[in-house]
């Protein structure tokens, strides 16, 4: 394992146990971004030791991205609980993106091959939720400024992620195909991947603090 991902394994490790120690007194959307955490950290360790013993670590992929785009429905459901589009919005795509992944992980690239295609549709879905909600918080601002605030940084740390997964899957079969992933695209998508993860951490941090903010409105 390269340098960047015990990198990336440590923010994830650290992010995580600081969900889990405050976990009792953090609002019900920090709790979600927490279990977010966690489930990525045990399917990156379930990866790397299924890659281990059976050679293939693909498997538990197929069931992070359904479980991990319901969770972020829920954590943008619960921000804006009082925007009917986002509760619509949420619910229909999760409904079509547990259809499409099924199908996907059946019959097209099965449990021994990488859901790009899955992970690619939850990108943008969840592209279109974290634009939606930039654009709410900006029609409606805090009293704390925006870098102050839990649900500014959650948003900026998924904007990084779901880009980064955007680009990167929606030329994966294309760079495959024309001779393998270049060393250095892999390496821009694991700093990009480490900052997302770092944001979701100052994320949890900034929310367990008891001043009121934007986060804490009605209807967030």
């Amino acid at each position: 394992m390269t340098p960047d991902f015990w990198i990336y394994f440590t923010i994830l490790l650290v992010s995580s146990g600081y969900g889990i120690f405050h976990f009792r007194e953090m609002p019900a959307w920090l709790k979600t971004l927490t279990l977010i955490c966690i489930l990525t950290f045990s399917t990156e360790v379930l990866a790397r030791v299924l890659s281990y013993t059976i050679r293939n670590s693909s498997p538990p992929y197929h069931i992070h991205v359904i479980l991990c785009y319901l969770l972020q429905c829920y954590v943008y459901t619960k921000l804006y609980k009082n925007i009917g589009f986002i509760r619509n919005y949420a619910i229909v795509t999760a409904i079509i993106l547990c259809i499409f992944s099924l199908t996907n992980s059946i019959f097209i690239q099965r449990p021994l091959t990488f859901p790009s295609y899955a992970i690619l549709l939850a990108s943008i879905f969840t592209l279109i939720l974290i634009l939606s909600s930039f654009v709410l918080m900006l029609r409606s601002p805090g009293e704390r400024p925006l870098l102050a605030e839990a649900s500014f940084w959650f948003n900026t740390a998924n904007l990084v992620l779901y880009t980064t997964s955007f680009l990167y899957f929606a030329f994966y079969n294309i760079l495959i195909a024309s001779g393998g992933i270049p060393d250095v695209y892999e390496s821009v998508i694991a700093v990009f991947t480490i900052l997302a993860y770092t944001f979701y951490g100052i994320s949890l941090y900034l929310g367990n603090k008891k001043t009121p903010s934007h986060d804490n409105q009605p209807g967030k």
